[in-house]
């Protein structure tokens, strides 16, 4: 954030800078640092759900039936493969991550989660902030904000012109870092490093995050 532009509205959000306030009342700003590369199993919403109490006894059912099946089928002088052509089918009943191969040999894929810090305020999911890029010149969004006009709230910003460096987002995904994992949040107050999903297609390195003022 460029502090010492003499905008009146900059000086008031130096002093909530100074102030690191999670008050409701305090404009949010948030600096994103980098951007980090993030394996997608690792994100709370792909990891795999623990089974319930009643899904592991239906499983354990199930299993104990296949079991009963193919016992009775070797009673007959019938093979595996003669039952299995006969109906049965070929379901996992416990399916791991490590059980599957064709993820191993498959190029993992990653997402990219902003690396930031809450300085003033209380980012939450829903909310729609500006993100300022490093060139961002604070007269000009000054300028575009009174004439009604405002930010642009655009996919990428491979969609600005060459002299827009801010847009208008709705953050999706706030996360804790907890160790390697990451951990699901929906708000974070001031004085807390946290991780914003969805912001790959507006920022490349670093940015600023602000409430719309």
């Amino acid at each position: 954030m460029k502090f010492d532009s003499k905008l009146a509205e900059n000086q008031n959000l130096k002093q909530s800078f100074i102030n690191c306030s999670a008050s409701e009342e305090s404009p949010v700003i948030v600096f994103v640092s980098k951007m980090l590369p993030v394996d997608k199993k690792m994100l709370p919403q792909n990891k795999q759900r623990p089974l319930t109490e009643a899904e592991i006894a239906e499983r354990r059912r199930k299993a104990k039936e296949k079991i009963a099946e193919r016992a009775a089928a070797k009673s007959q002088g019938q093979t595996t493969e003669a039952v299995t052509q006969e109906g049965e089918t070929n379901e996992v009943l416990n399916p791991l991550p490590e059980d599957e191969p064709e993820s191993k040999d498959k190029e993992t894929d990653f997402v990219f989660v902003a690396f930031a810090r809450v300085f003033s305020g209380t980012i939450r999911k829903g909310q729609k902030l500006y993100v300022l890029g490093p060139k961002h010149d604070p007269a000009l969004i000054s300028k575009k904000i009174n004439s009604g006009e405002g930010i642009k709230e655009v996919n990428s910003i491979q969609e600005l012109s060459h002299d827009d460096h801010a847009t208008c987002v709705t953050i999706k995904d706030l996360f804790v870092f907890m160790g390697r994992e990451l951990e699901g949040m929906d708000h974070i107050p001031a004085g807390n490093i946290l991780g914003i999903g969805g912001l790959e297609d507006h920022i490349l390195k670093s940015a600023m995050l602000q409430r719309e003022m």
